[in-house]
């Protein structure tokens, strides 16, 4: 069964990671994903670290429907 990411453990992860990207993997992004995160990073000058914070809640609610489909397709 799917358990949903935590927002809290989310935004301390995004505290002390968010310049890695330490947020987007405990979302479960793909690791290819987190290398464009680091150049995007690096060229914005961390801005889009800051977007990611107003960002989570929706990513972790996105990913948590898009693994509870997965697992009904596995199901059908």
């Amino acid at each position: 069964m799917t358990e949903r990411k935590s927002f809290g453990l989310a935004l301390i992860i995004w505290f002390f990671f968010g310049g890695f990207g330490g947020h987007r993997i405990y979302v479960q992004e793909k690791a290819s994903v987190i290398l464009w995160y680091w150049l995007a990073a690096i060229f914005t000058l961390s801005i889009i670290c800051w977007i990611d914070l107003f960002r989570l809640k929706s990513m972790i609610r996105t990913s948590y429907e898009e693994e509870v489909m997965r697992e009904r397709a596995l199901r059908a």
